[in-house]
């Protein structure tokens, strides 16, 4: 059998997984009525494009959800997607000033926000709703407003806020993008945390806590892990899963798992990546 794999061209062994997934995709759509979501499809490459096209054509009992953000150049796969038969196109726009308004206040827990705070974030994020929360959130954590029994102020109200913060990323070498308030956030993160989220962004964007504790260089105590997880959750980076099994968590956006994974160096990264291999061959040795 080795053999004959070895001698299979490139050609038939893409066509044989592409088989195999639409084959598994089919299966599970026999069970019950089911969504399948694809997030950030301006990422995929053509043969996955060519994939998800096959099987929104050939498994009619899905419904497939994709998101993608806005580019000036798209291929061609994508535009084979938004072509087909049935297929509903939404273009999700920008925040209005004061839905901004409301949902930074949310997720700070405050009532009103003060003039400054909005009209920063409301020039900086453009109507972005993570942006929007992201800028917020890097306010509080470098002491730039105080959040305290559902008020929010201010630190130094003698001092313009749009510099003080350009200010304190510069002193990190960011630039004010949503990239680097999000490496910021991260930045500022103890060093436990920092770990923490570097080896889970390796992982994906969901992960185990069971791969998370095995394949962690420094072999934390499960103790100390949980702490990590609950402050990281804390901070809004990364999410409890919800749904029995065993413990999963999920980062809160893609755009911060890629700025952990990036900030990770390359021979970390591919450390990692070959502990992930390791785990899923001996997690799953049994199911071949």
């Amino acid at each position: 059998t080795s053999q004959l794999v070895t001698e299979l061209t490139d050609e038939v062994r893409a066509d044989n997984l592409r088989a195999l997934l639409l084959s598994a995709l089919t299966q599970a759509g026999s069970a019950a009525p089911t969504v399948v979501l694809m997030e950030d499809a301006q990422w995929f490459d053509s043969p996955s494009l060519a994939l998800l096209v096959a099987a929104v054509r050939n498994v009619p009992a899905l419904l497939f959800v994709v998101t993608s953000r806005k580019r000036e150049d798209p291929p061609a796969d994508h535009a084979a997607l938004a072509g087909l038969a049935g297929a509903a196109h939404l273009t999700l726009r920008s925040l209005e000033p004061e839905a901004v308004d409301q949902l930074l206040a949310a997720r700070l827990g405050v009532r009103t926000l003060p003039e400054p705070v909005r009209a920063l974030v409301r020039e900086r994020a453009a109507g972005n709703p993570f942006y929007s929360e992201e800028l917020g959130y890097a306010l509080r954590d470098y002491g730039l407003i105080v959040v305290e029994q559902e008020r929010c102020r201010v630190a130094d109200p003698a001092r313009e806020l749009a510099a003080a913060f350009t200010e304190a990323l510069a002193s990190k070498g960011l630039p004010a993008t949503v990239q680097g308030v999000v490496t910021s956030r991260i930045d500022r993160l103890g060093q436990a945390e920092q770990f923490v989220v570097r080896v889970a962004s390796v992982i994906g964007r969901s992960f185990s806590v069971a791969m998370l504790g095995e394949i962690h260089p420094a072999l934390v105590p499960a103790a100390a892990l949980d702490a990590s997880l609950a402050a990281l959750t804390e901070r809004d980076i990364v999410r409890p899963e919800a749904g029995g099994g065993e413990p999963r968590y999920t980062f809160r956006h893609a755009i911060t798992q890629q700025v952990a994974y990036d900030l990770t160096p390359y021979a970390q990264r591919r450390d990692l990546h070959r502990a992930v291999g390791e785990w899923l061959e001996a997690r799953h040795a049994a199911d071949l």
